[in-house]
């Protein structure tokens, strides 16, 4: 029993059809020394020792894959030149191990960190792909992605997880869906749980809704957003580490993960997906929201992973706009094909083309489409949000930069149907006035009569008026034997100003509000 060929001659890996895959079944199974790696439809993958004995443990039969199941139908076994592979390894054999394995099949591999773990990337001739596919450790052989996006980083999937483990590549469907058997409708539920402060809350909401619509687009499963966590809702959540689902964060390039439909995992996790918060998300740019929503919400759905390096479901990630022909048929295998869409309109009341105002104000109406509509708004300069839309709506504000904006408002509805408008709004530089230079205050000593005075008394009383645009603060004055606030402001007069004998300087200052003074002077000579 077994592939022809293994390194570790003490176990061997089998698909081990179970009669119930159940938490009882598989622990029953590790009691035996049996290793269970990932999930099947019905079954497991699993790796054996040599000679146990699966009796009386719910097991209906342990088979080891034949060569050619483990080769992808996209791969042509006859075709000539040298290609690159990716070999999906079972999940317990060690990274020194493939390698081996790879170098005695005739294959080099390219050293890749941001793999998964249990997959090797190798450049070799098609025709010794069953040769490389007779090893017990394989698991599966499928096309990699082309030279391109090799250069660049990788970001993968590590598939939507299960009860029993992950799902191997092998499997493009697992489970019947949210309909159950045959093609049917679904009408699900969708709510964020945990909320991600890298982007816009508005953004974010915007961007999985726009993923949701894209995969309603082609088949009867609606979505209406709620809030919390319910049977038949997908719960979006934005977490680190140990956050209590049994799967952990713990790799930089495990980027989310996804629960599978009712029953193959129990609600309320079922359909479930979870982003790691330690990334950095973006819109429009690796790692695009978008994209990783629109792969992970196909596996909410109750898709695997596809061989097709130009399909969404392809178990690295790229930044996509929409699905592919192969994400398309893979999803019309579980659920009933939506007919034609109906036209969703929309209409934006055009703002004033020029302005000086900050933002501007839009308003309009939505009509036709499918179920709920919601309005979103990007504009050149960054700035985005959403609204509800309906019969008709309103934005309160729209920022606008300096300059020209190109405003761009989307409506989408349930059923993926979209329409949208755009148009531009300059807004003019706010040229201010420069502030007119106040005049500084006017002072007249109006007593004594002259500048130069003279007196026997030991003091002098000084008058006179004063006026300023700004308005008057304070008259003061100082003198050889001292200094005080004069009575009054318009018309005003010191007091008794003390006078020693001889001459004495007496300075009278004006001063308005905005501290602009103007000043006299004045000589007293004392005899």
């Amino acid at each position: 029993m077994g592939a022809a060929r293994r390194l570790d001659a003490s176990r061997w890996h089998a698909l081990v059809r179970l009669g119930s895959v159940s938490d009882e079944t598989l622990a029953t199974l590790r009691e035996r020394g049996v290793n269970v790696l990932a999930y099947m439809p019905g079954g497991v993958f699993a790796s054996l020792p040599a000679g146990a004995s699966l009796e009386g443990a719910g097991v209906a039969w342990a088979v080891a894959l034949d060569p050619a199941q483990k080769i992808s139908s996209l791969l042509d076994t006859d075709a000539d030149g040298l290609s690159d592979f990716v070999v999906e390894f079972h999940g317990d054999v060690p990274q020194a191990d493939q390698r081996t394995i790879a170098l005695r099949s005739g294959f080099l591999w390219k050293e890749r960190a941001d793999l998964l773990l249990n997959h090797l990337l190798v450049t070799g001739s098609s025709r010794r792909l069953t040769r490389l596919a007779e090893w017990d450790e394989v698991a599966y052989i499928f096309p990699a992605m082309d030279a391109s996006r090799q250069a660049g980083p990788l970001y993968a999937c590590g598939g939507a997880v299960t009860r029993a483990g992950p799902v191997p590549q092998a499997v493009p469907v697992i489970g019947n869906g949210w309909d159950g058997p045959g093609l049917g409708a679904a009408n699900l539920s969708w709510s964020f749980l945990n909320m991600t402060a890298k982007l816009p809350a508005d953004t974010v909401r915007a961007e999985v809704a726009r993923a949701l619509a894209e995969w309603s687009k082609y088949v009867q499963v609606n979505f209406s957003p709620i809030a919390g966590a319910f049977p038949r809702t997908i719960a979006v959540s934005f977490v680190t580490g140990n956050h209590g689902d049994g799967y952990p964060f713990t790799s930089p390039s495990q980027l989310a993960h996804t629960f599978y439909p009712w029953p193959v995992n129990p609600e309320p996790i079922a359909g479930d997906m979870h982003f790691d918060d330690v990334e950095s998300w973006h819109v429009g740019a690796d790692i695009d929201l978008f994209s990783l929503a629109l792969h992970e919400a196909g596996h909410a759905l109750g898709l695997g992973h596809s061989d097709d390096p130009n399909d969404v479901m392809y178990p690295y990630y790229r930044k996509v706009t929409g699905l592919s022909a192969g994400d398309i048929a893979a999803i019309r295998t579980l659920y009933l094909a939506r007919s034609a869409p109906q036209t969703l309109t929309l209409t934006v009341a055009p703002p004033s083309a020029v302005t000086s105002s900050p933002s501007v104000a839009l308003t309009g109406t939505v009509s036709g489409g499918s179920g709920e509509t919601t309005i979103q708004w990007t504009t050149s300069a960054g700035a985005s949000g959403t609204v509800a839309g309906g019969a008709s709506w309103a934005i309160a504000a729209v920022p606008l930069a300096t300059g020209t904006n190109t405003i761009t408002v989307s409506a989408s509805d349930t059923a993926g149907n979209r329409a949208s408008q755009s148009f531009t709004v300059t807004r003019t530089a706010v040229i201010p006035t420069p502030p007119v230079k106040a005049s500084p205050p006017t002072l007249t000593v109006t007593s004594p009569a002259s500048s130069n005075a003279g007196t026997t008394a030991p003091t002098i009383t000084i008058a006179g008026s004063a006026s300023s645009s700004a308005g008057l603060s304070r008259i003061t004055w100082t003198a050889p034997l001292g200094s005080g606030t004069a009575s009054g402001l318009a018309q005003w007069n010191t007091g008794p100003v003390p006078l020693m004998i001889g001459a004495n300087s007496i300075v009278i200052r004006a001063t308005d509000v905005n501290g602009a003074t103007a000043w006299r002077s004045l000589m007293v000579t004392r005899f």
